[in-house]
């Protein structure tokens, strides 16, 4: 048998090994998921109003968008202050439009919906001043 015949030969069941290899389907139960809240809040200085959105996971095959949640209670405090609530203004939609914050404080957030009580605590951290800005252009590298 000859080099050539033996390479054809080697390379025939190379390409047939692999067009015949074996498949696996393997899928995933996405859409039992169960709905959970979800959370979206940013507290800074100087940035009124301060911004609550709630909304509620679904489950992945689902194409409904409006998963926004009604009658939560908001609330947001210092550790030794009494609790500011923010208003409901559109559904999933909570504001707070007269509490200023400041920094070098620790601030808890407290959201109460269906019965279970959601809190999430965060440091106020100082600003940083910007000293200077600048720009650099170098031609080529090396």
């Amino acid at each position: 048998m000859t080099l050539k015949k033996s390479l054809i030969i080697l390379l025939s069941l190379t390409l047939f090994a692999g067009m015949s290899s074996c498949e696996k389907i393997i899928e995933f139960n996405l859409s039992d998921s169960q709905s959970v809240l979800v959370i979206e809040a940013n507290v800074s200085n100087g940035k009124l109003p301060f911004t609550v959105l709630l909304s509620k996971t679904s489950p992945y095959f689902v194409t409904k968008t409006d998963n926004l949640v009604k009658g939560a209670i908001v609330s947001l405090r210092t550790d030794k202050g009494r609790p500011k609530y923010f208003t409901e203004t559109s559904p999933g939609n909570y504001k707070h439009e007269k509490t200023m914050v400041l920094s070098g404080f620790w601030y808890n957030l407290e959201v109460e919906y269906e019965g279970k009580v959601y809190s999430a605590r965060s440091y106020l951290n100082e600003l940083v001043p910007i000293v200077d800005i600048g720009i650099s252009y170098f031609d080529g590298y090396g």
